[in-house]
């Protein structure tokens, strides 16, 4: 099995084994009747971190992987695939976050593709901006082939994927201002999972 489908494959597994355990521990209350609703409050708690962190985790091995004095040619391929997996894994855990946050109606379907729509908070719309620019580094990625293989567009394939790594600073002021409350503050944090039914 190629390197990045394996690395996939292990960060979905992974997911899914630790929403399973986190439901598992959730108390039966009147604000957590079933295990659907506690899997969906693990997803609404946790996922935009867990994009984060892939996406953290992509731009660092593909700024390393774009060095060529310490790096051997092997050790360059095997960062490029790990690079390509924890993309794939930051698209869709971005996908499952955004998806949450419209169904539960956090967010407008309009806010989930449209940054800065009327009447949407500006630090949200700066993640809105910081997703479309995650999926354009995706979707360049992915296309890379097809840029090299067209002279005209070979020139064109490393500005669109370099400037789409702006993706990660927005991401992170995005979590930084729009996610939970930080510790010491109202509302749950990361300290205090699961939450109680009076902090839903």
């Amino acid at each position: 099995m190629p390197v990045p489908i394996l690395a996939v494959a292990l960060v979905v597994v992974l997911g899914v084994v630790a929403t399973v355990l986190q439901a598992l521990q959730l108390p039966a209350t009147a604000h957590n009747r079933s295990g659907t609703e506690a899997v969906l409050r693990f997803v609404d708690f946790f996922f935009g971190v867990l994009t984060l962190m892939a996406l953290s985790g992509s731009v660092t091995l593909g700024l390393l992987a774009a060095d060529r004095t310490v790096l051997t040619p092997r050790h360059r391929v095997v960062v490029q695939a790990l690079h390509r997996a924890l993309s794939t894994a930051a698209v869709v855990t971005l996908v499952i976050h955004i998806g949450n946050k419209v169904a539960e109606g956090h967010a407008a379907p309009a806010t989930a593709v449209v940054p800065f729509a009327p009447g949407t908070r500006f630090v949200v719309g700066v993640g809105t901006l910081a997703a479309e620019l995650l999926v354009l580094a995706a979707v360049t990625g992915a296309l890379r082939g097809r840029f090299t293989a067209n002279p005209r567009l070979t020139r064109l394939w490393r500005p669109m994927h370099w400037v789409a790594y702006a993706s990660w600073p927005l991401a992170l002021a995005h979590g930084l201002e729009a996610g939970r409350p930080r510790a010491g503050s109202s509302g749950p944090t990361a300290s205090t999972w699961p939450p109680s039914p009076s902090s839903c």
